[in-house]
């Protein structure tokens, strides 16, 4: 046994001794990596990018190209308006010209250019308008370029040229300079062939009150009686001597039983126009209306007999002093009246009763008689003269 183990152990010393080559050599697996799911990875991937950056890139795009639009679309606009105004400076200056001078517009003169004239007559917004386009195109072309969004095309560029020179050519034949066209108003330029003169209106304040009065009556006729107070006020405010205003007034009062406010309306006509009579003929209506017959024949007496209004002032005047018992003054009215209009039976009738209520029979008989032969008498009016005649033994 020890033979052997000698012969074992030598064996194991000679195999420590020998080359690397004589080792053996485990054997090493190699898995290969599974690629099936990495490639479609990528692709998604890659793919998302690209949609991601197209989208983005077709979005810019739409925005630059509506940004074009829209810068075009002001450019015509600011064309238009500075061609307006160019116009309208124009109409102003040939107006002025006409009427030998510009005269200075009170404060409260409505002003037809006022907006348009002051923004175009700052300094900052006097641009040429060709440079204006001119600008506004280079500005746009720079931005395209940085961008990298097409540029303003030839024909927009051409377009926006010819409606540039179409401004400038108008301000050349007004002989307005674009650059000053705005700030000097006032040179001279000649009215465009075809165009409707803007001219100011401005009332006068008696031609306002007219405008008053006549919508006062309107209102009056619609049954508004508050604003027909409030029209007929204020054109006598604008205008005192708008009679007519004032007679509606005093009317509109007397209709609804204000009897003070219509008083008052009258007196006030009275006092500044003591020559209008018709005041005073009025007032004395209204004083009988409310049984103040003292003071209506007052009123009345203040008529003078060669006025227009004679004869209504002896009509009234006789009613009423017969009424007060007056008969001096109802005779003398009574009179007046048979003597302009000699084939009127009631002035007959009227005067005979005032001699017969002075006991003036002999000169009442006369009149009644007179009366008598005329027509227009009432049948109570005739058998009263017919008995009166009796009872004064004037039987026919």
């Amino acid at each position: 046994m020890s033979v052997i183990n000698r012969m074992l152990k030598d064996l194991d010393k000679r195999q420590s001794h020998q080359g690397g080559e004589d080792l053996p050599v485990p054997q090493v697996q190699f898995h290969q990596p599974a690629t099936g799911r990495l490639p479609w990875i990528l692709f998604a991937l890659a793919l998302s990018v690209l949609l991601v950056g197209g989208a983005f890139a077709w979005y810019k795009l739409s925005m630059q190209q509506q940004e074009h639009r829209q810068l075009f679309q002001n450019i015509s606009v600011d064309q238009s308006e500075k061609a307006r105004v160019v116009e309208q400076l124009a109409l102003v200056h040939a107006e002025s010209t006409e009427n030998g001078a510009t005269e200075k517009a009170p404060e409260n003169r409505p002003k037809v250019l006022e907006n348009t004239v002051e923004k175009e007559a700052n300094p900052a917004k006097t641009k040429n308008v060709a440079e204006t386009a001119a600008e506004t195109q280079d500005r746009q072309l720079s931005e395209s370029a940085q961008v990298n969004t097409p540029p303003v095309t030839h024909a927009q560029v051409a377009n926006a040229q010819a409606a540039n020179a179409q401004v400038t050519s108008a301000q050349a034949e007004q002989g307005i300079s674009p650059a000053v066209a705005a700030s000097q108003p006032d040179s001279k330029a000649s009215k465009p062939a075809g165009m409707m003169a803007i001219k100011e209106v401005i009332l006068s304040p008696q031609a306002l009150a007219e405008k008053r009065f006549a919508a006062g009556q309107a209102a009056q006729n619609e049954g508004n009686m508050t604003q027909a107070e409030s029209d007929f006020s204020e054109a006598l405010r604008l205008n005192s001597q708008l009679h007519q205003a004032r007679r509606h007034l005093a009317a509109l009062y007397y209709g609804q039983g204000m009897m003070t406010q219509a008083e008052s309306v009258l007196q006030q006509g009275m006092t500044l126009f003591p020559e209008e009579y018709e005041y005073s003929l009025l007032l004395a209506r209204v004083y009988d209306a409310v049984e103040m017959k003292d003071e209506a024949l007052a009123v009345l007496a203040s008529i003078p007999d060669e006025s227009e209004l004679a004869k209504q002032k002896w009509s009234m005047q006789s009613h009423l002093a017969q009424q007060q018992g007056a008969f001096p003054l109802a005779e003398q009215s009574y009179r007046q009246l048979a003597r302009i209009e000699p084939d009127d039976a009631k002035w007959w009738m009227g005067l005979a009763y005032a001699l017969d209520s002075q006991h003036q029979f002999s000169t009442a008989k006369q009149a009644y008689r007179q009366a008598l032969v005329l027509d227009g008498l009432s049948t109570q009016a005739l058998e009263f003269i017919e008995r009166r005649l009796a009872q004064l033994g004037e039987i026919q």
